[in-house]
């Protein structure tokens, strides 16, 4: 009898330790312990723990109480040190009184069997014996922005900042005394608002409130609990007038100038000006948004700029396409509202240039003589609509990008030392200089500077050419993907050397006929012709 009870015992015993013992397969995110008796999302931009998840656990108070949860109510969660020792372990919610550690894991399984699933269940962490501290210990020294919020006071949300730190204040001017004002972190921080000394004038986890504000200017204090801890992640931060009454709405604008509702073949890759007629009643409008819309019910309209003059500069990035546009008047952060939307179609999309391929390449005649590039002569090119001549990339530079939209050009060096100056707008250039023949070439020298923001320059600085042979040069953009809307660059090809008189007496680069003359000379050459003798 004895026997079998120990058995018995034996089997109880190993059961409560399976149970005890449903550690996570998978680590799924790190929480820092807010502290604060507010219940705390472990994840709250992606609440989606699968069941056999773990995770790590930080900021915990030694002594303190904690509650576990789950939104899966069958959730088994098992609450471990750093290193798997089970300190509390059940069915949510899982309470662990006087927490014995300072950091830990929680491991969530569907049930007390250790199941696992591919459902995602949110989790939660609360200090349920946790207190507020004083509010006046969690100020900051560093402010973001630098520079004060200017308050719109128009009862509308507006951004302080789109990346504070916990640890960071910002300041905030120009609020009207009497109103009521709510300051917002998206992370749930712990706020305080004081004065510009200091003072506090309220305090706690956002959002918080200050009704009657007394002061124009005030900062706001954010961390990251209410015992004042930092972090280095970003938070968006916002206030709002809450009693201001927003602005009227200003009316629509009328027709639009340019381009004209329903135009046609307009321009891609290059600055068109949009314009319309001001509202000839209503409130002035403060600005204007601009927006692109999907159909003429103006569907799912995404904001593209904003301006305070009836007209904007903006770069049309697709040919072939039908382009539905609207403009909404503000007065101050209000919009018009019933607004029409206009139309205009955009240019086709241009044949490749003629110079696509090495059989086509543009002939560019070397200067010789130039003192620097900014001397040389221009030759405008484009990459626009231009394929791939069937030459892959070489490496240059420790890389090799993809020359699936390269161009051509090709020149009779006249000296040994030539430079190839290409003076890029829009795109990060690779140019490549051979020698031989289409077909039959070989790789001479090339620039890549991996640089794609302007002033963007790729210069082949050459040496050792023959002169008299014809070289090939090419550019491309260095990503594959990209499209060459716009793309578009100056070449130069130059030498600071002069012609010697060996140069110039050869045949390639001087030519007259008829031969014998009879009358009329004709006279050709690489060079300007200053002067000519004639011996009969």
């Amino acid at each position: 009898m004895k026997k079998i009870t120990l058995v018995l015992f034996a089997l109880l015993t190993y059961a409560y330790t399976v149970n005890g013992q449903c550690i996570g397969t998978y680590e799924y995110t790190t929480v820092v312990s807010n502290n604060t008796g507010n219940i705390q999302s472990m994840y709250p931009d992606f609440p989606c723990n699968w069941s056999s998840d773990w995770n790590n656990v930080t900021g915990l108070l030694i002594g303190s109480d904690y509650e576990f949860s789950s939104d899966n109510p069958t959730d088994f969660l098992t609450f471990t040190d750093d290193s798997n020792n089970v300190i509390a372990a059940g069915t949510t919610p899982l309470s662990v009184t006087s927490m014995p550690v300072s950091s830990g894991r929680l491991h969530i399984y569907y049930d007390n069997t250790c199941t696992a699933d591919d459902v995602c269940r949110e989790v939660f962490l609360q200090c349920t014996s946790c207190t507020l501290p004083a509010a006046s210990s969690c100020l900051s020294t560093v402010q973001y922005p630098e520079d004060p919020v200017v308050s719109n006071n128009d009862g509308y949300t507006q951004d302080i900042s789109g990346c504070n730190f916990a640890g960071e204040f910002a300041q905030i001017t120009g609020l009207t005394i009497g109103e009521d004002y709510e300051f917002v972190s998206d992370t749930g921080d712990n706020i305080t608002i004081t004065d510009t000394s200091d003072n506090v004038l309220a305090y706690g986890y956002s959002p918080v409130l200050i009704t009657s504000i007394a002061y124009t200017d005030v900062k706001v204090h954010f961390h990251l609990t209410g015992n004042c801890d930092t972090e280095d992640v970003c938070r968006a931060t916002t206030f709002e007038c809450t009693s201001c009454t927003p602005p009227p709405a200003p009316d629509c604008a009328t027709a639009p100038i340019t381009p004209v509702d329903g135009a046609t073949n307009v321009l891609v890759g290059v600055d068109v000006t949009f314009s319309w007629t001001a509202p000839a009643s209503g409130p002035a409008p403060t600005s204007y948004n601009i927006y692109e819309v999907e159909d003429a019910l103006g569907t799912n309209p995404g904001l593209i700029a904003n301006t305070t003059d009836p007209f904007i500069d903006l770069n049309i990035g697709v040919y072939d396409t039908t382009v539905y546009w609207m403009v909404l008047p503000l007065n101050g952060s209000t919009e018009a509202t019933g607004c029409n939307v206009w139309s205009f179609t955009t240019e086709s999309t241009p044949l490749p240039p003629a110079n696509d391929d090495c059989i086509n390449a543009q002939v560019v005649v070397q200067e010789t003589e130039i003192p620097d590039a900014a001397s040389a002569t221009a030759t405008p090119g484009t990459i626009v609509s231009s394929t791939d001549s069937g030459l892959a990339a070489e490496s240059c530079n420790g890389y090799t990008g993809t020359a699936n939209d390269d161009v051509w050009y090709a020149f009779e060096a006249l000296t040994e030392d030539v430079n190839i100056t290409f003076e890029i707008t829009g795109f990060d250039g690779v140019a490549q200089l051979y020698s031989g023949t289409c077909g039959a070439l070989t790789v001479v020298d090339c620039a890549d500077n991996t640089i794609s923001t302007a002033p963007i320059v790729e210069e082949i600085n050459a040496t050792g050419l023959t002169v008299g042979a014809t070289y090939y040069v090419r550019i491309y953009q260095y990503s594959g993907t990209s499209d060459t809307i716009g793309k578009s660059f100056d070449l130069k090809i130059w030498t600071s050397e002069a012609l010697s008189v060996n140069e110039f007496n050869g045949d390639s680069l001087f030519s007259y006929y008829p031969n014998p003359v009879n009358n009329t000379l004709t006279l050709k050459a690489q060079k300007n012709i200053e002067s000519v003798a004639v011996y009969n």
